[in-house]
């Protein structure tokens, strides 16, 4: 069924065609003297199509009026359903509104109130041991400035054990270099008195006497030499023996 049928042109004017069909219909055709063709129609043929439309035409006003005040009053209907769902959505909402306010009022309150316990039990534990520290600020001074001495004193003893192990390890070092150094001069010394005694053995007269001033002369040179090192222990040999 089309629901748009009665805004149709042809069903709001059906009966002004019925009628014009039966006047039609019931009429005669007939030459008139001066206008040319035309039509004629008994009177009572008339009135009972004027009646027909006229009875036609209080209906379709009957019915058209019955339709839009039903429709109307649907509407009507409709529109108060929709104020009165939108009156219940907005209590709803300001309902919630209101709790969601209410709840955030609450939360505020309950966090403020434990930001401000927190706030308080930290003042007291601050001026708790602020108080601690005034009572015992003698007795902290005193411990902080033996743990100094203590930190001070340990740190001199860890020098004083160092520079005596470096002296030590100098010491030890200075003997060791000493003792190779003796132990050298020593064996070179001895090669040169066997030189001497070998270089004298040779030189000496077949007399086997030797002047005493010579002789004494090559051992002042070996001697000098022994001061001087090695080498110049040899040189000095070497020049004693070329002196003889």
């Amino acid at each position: 069924m089309d629901k748009d049928s009665h805004l149709d042109v042809v069903n709001k004017l059906g009966f002004v065609q019925t009628f014009l069909t039966k006047l039609r219909n019931r009429c005669t055709e007939v030459e008139t003297l001066a206008g040319g063709p035309g039509i004629v129609f008994s009177l009572n043929d008339f009135n009972e199509c004027l009646h027909a439309f006229c009875q036609s035409l209080l209906k379709y006003s009957e019915t058209e009026l019955r339709s839009r005040v039903e429709t109307q009053h649907i509407r009507e209907n409709q529109y108060q359903h929709l104020l009165y769902m939108k009156e219940k959505q907005a209590l709803y909402f300001r309902r919630k509104c209101e709790q969601f306010l209410d709840n955030i009022d609450k939360l505020v309150n309950a966090k403020i109130s434990q930001k401000g316990s927190q706030l308080i039990y930290e003042l007291d534990v601050a001026s708790r041991e602020l108080r601690v520290l005034r009572d015992n600020y003698r007795l902290m001074q005193g411990i902080m400035m033996r743990e100094l001495r203590d930190e001070y004193e340990r740190a001199i003893k860890e020098r004083q054990n160092r520079a005596d192990t470096l002296r030590k390890d100098y010491d030890d070092h200075k003997k060791k270099v000493y003792d190779e150094e003796i132990t050298a001069v020593t064996e070179e010394f001895n090669k040169l008195t066997e030189k001497i005694k070998t270089y004298i053995q040779e030189k000496i007269p077949a007399d086997g006497e030797l002047p005493r001033a010579d002789l004494m002369n090559m051992m002042n040179s070996a001697m000098a030499g022994l001061r001087g090192g090695p080498g110049q222990a040899k040189r000095a040999g070497q020049r004693g023996a070329l002196d003889y």
